[in-house]
C-alpha cells in the first residue's frame, strides 16, 4: 500500500518510481473498492507529490518524500481504519 502513495516518487525514497499513467490506473481501481481510498492516494500522486517535485528543494524532497511515501499516510490509514471499525462496532449495539 505505502508504494501507492508515491507512485511516481523514486524508490529511493519508498515510491514506486513509475509513471503518472500508472497512478491513473491504480486510483481507478482502487475506487472499485473504496472511494475514499481512491482520493487520498489521487491527492497525495497528483497533487502533494506534485508539489514537493516541482517547487521542493532537493533537501526538502529528501526529508518529506520517505515520511509522504510510508509513515505518515501509514498512521492516517490506520487510524482510518480505527475509528471506522468503532463507528460500525457502536451502530451494531444500538441496533
Amino acid at each position: 500500500m505505502t508504494q501507492l502513495m508515491g507512485i511516481e516518487i523514486d524508490s529511493k525514497y519508498g515510491g514506486a518510481g513509475s509513471t503518472f499513467f500508472s497512478s491513473i490506473i491504480a486510483i481507478e481501481e482502487l475506487a472499485k473498492v473504496d472511494a475514499s481510498v481512491s482520493v487520498l492516494c489521487d491527492v497525495q500522486n497528483t497533487l502533494i507529490m506534485d508539489y514537493f517535485r516541482a517547487y521542493g528543494s532537493k533537501e526538502l524532497q529528501e526529508k518529506y518524500y520517505p515520511r509522504l511515501t510510508t509513515n505518515l499516510v501509514r498512521k492516517m490509514l490506520e487510524l482510518n481504519c480505527e475509528t471506522s471499525d468503532k463507528g460500525r462496532s457502536e451502530r451494531r449495539q444500538t441496533s
